[in-house]
């Protein structure tokens, strides 16, 4: 559901089923879901101009991703290099 709010640009209420699910995904300790929702998260602080917080989920996201061995990886990568360049820019 986050996702889907976060696609409709409805970033508060997305960001509070994201936060949701990403505390559930912790106390389960499913990596994945853990992995998507901190790059979720990035992708809502990138978005809504808080590049330090985007920054931090973003190499959560990407941490967790590399650990697993996942997909995910290329698309944090991508993140990452445009929240750094908005920091550089900045």
């Amino acid at each position: 559901m986050g996702e889907a709010l976060l696609k409709l640009e409805n970033y508060s209420e997305a960001e509070t089923k994201i936060q949701e699910s990403l505390v559930i995904s912790q106390e389960i300790n499913f990596k994945e879901l853990i992995a998507d929702s901190f790059k979720a998260l990035a992708a809502i602080a990138h978005q809504t101009n808080q590049p330090q917080l985007a920054l931090t989920h973003c190499q959560a996201a990407l941490s967790v991703s590399q650990e697993l061995g996942i997909p995910l990886v290329k698309d944090c990568e991508e993140l990452l290099a445009k929240i750094q360049d908005d920091l550089e820019s900045v």
